[in-house]
This record gives structure tokens, C-alpha cells and sequence, in this order.
């Protein structure tokens, strides 16, 4: 049985103990002391303070007073830990990409939420300026389009879960420009008079 002090690292779990081997042979000159030994022994104590990550250890057993055992007297501990984890919704704006410079685009909405998961130490730093969700219009002419953002920039550990909506409009249509409208014969030097 191994025998553990401390806690893992904050965010983090427990998730297997492992030992090996899994079973001794204990051995004593005399055979009374048994009749008091339980079905097992105890690992002295392993600390798992700050874990966050896979550790094994070699450590000795806690054998009782005129017992030993019949072979190496250390076992193999391993330990496996997992970050917990959650999941978080962000409204990211949506970035047109690869539009022909004299077309303009116009989305709706302009902006997703999207649902991620991952470690919650790693969702707690989290900001939408941490994702980039693209649109690619490359080579679309004019027209009224349905088309799906795509998150082209995510941070380590984290998964898209869901982007919400899966879809959003989007038309092209030419860059217009501003136009200044004069009276024919009126020089645009001088002012009018009232």
C-alpha cells in the first residue's frame, strides 16, 4: 500500500498509483510474527506536494519489527496526475482574410463566441485577444454568402469545443468611395456668397 504526504499542484488531480511490484515475500526467523502482520505493507511515506506532472519514485517499505523481505527491499512508485479541467465561452471578433482590395465586406454578426476547454490554470489566463478567427473570402466575387470562421490562432492545451454561430452572413460588394459634389461653373476655391 503506498502511503502518500501533501497534495498536487492547485489545478491539478490525482489520476493512478501504481506499484511494482505489486506483491513481496516477506521472510522471518520466526514464524509467530506474522499472525499479527495484515495482507500488506506500507511504502514509507511518497510526497506528492506540487506535482503536475508523471513522477516515479524508488521508495523502501514499512516492514514490521523481525521482518525483511526476501528481495530488493525498494519498490517502483508511479504516479500519473491530470490538470482538471473546464471550459470557457469568449466573443471574438471575426477577421476577413484574402478579399480582393477594391471589394469590401460586410459580416453578420461581426463577432462569435466560442467555446473552448482545457486546464483550468491555463483557461484562467485566458482573453479573446488570445484567439484569432478568420474568415478566407479568397477569390469570392460580389454576392451574399453563408460561409464558416474558422479559429486560425489558439493558445497550447486548449480545444474548440463549439464556435457559435457555426456560420455567419457575409456580402461583398464594391469599396465605395466618397465623391464631392460641386455646382458646374462654381470654382471649389471660393466661397459662396448667401
Amino acid at each position: 500500500k503506498v502511503v502518500t504526504t501533501g497534495q498536487v499542484a492547485n489545478g491539478f488531480r490525482l489520476t493512478n498509483i501504481a506499484i511494482s511490484p505489486p506483491t513481496v515475500t516477506l521472510f522471518s526467523d520466526d514464524p509467530n510474527v506474522f499472525d499479527s502482520v495484515p495482507g500488506f505493507v506500507e511504502t514509507l511515506p511518497v510526497d506528492l506536494t506540487g506535482l503536475n506532472e508523471y513522477k516515479e519514485v524508488n521508495v523502501g517499505l514499512n516492514l514490521p519489527q523481525g521482518i525483511s523481505l526476501v528481495r530488493d527491499p525498494r519498490v517502483l512508485v508511479q504516479i500519473s496526475v491530470a490538470a482538471i479541467e473546464g471550459s470557457l465561452t469568449l466573443t471574438v471578433p471575426v477577421v476577413v482574410i484574402g478579399l480582393s482590395p477594391d471589394l469590401q465586406a460586410i459580416i453578420s454578426p461581426e463577432t462569435v463566441d466560442i467555446i473552448v476547454a482545457g486546464p483550468l490554470i491555463v483557461l484562467d489566463t485566458l482573453s479573446p485577444e488570445d484567439f484569432l478567427v478568420v474568415l478566407d473570402l479568397t477569390g469570392l466575387p460580389i454576392g451574399v454568402y453563408q460561409r464558416t470562421p474558422e479559429v486560425d490562432l489558439l493558445p497550447d492545451e486548449i480545444r474548440i469545443q463549439t464556435i457559435l454561430p457555426e456560420t455567419v452572413e457575409v456580402t461583398i460588394e464594391i469599396v465605395s468611395t466618397p465623391t464631392s459634389l460641386t455646382t458646374p461653373g462654381t470654382p471649389t476655391d471660393q466661397q459662396p456668397v448667401p
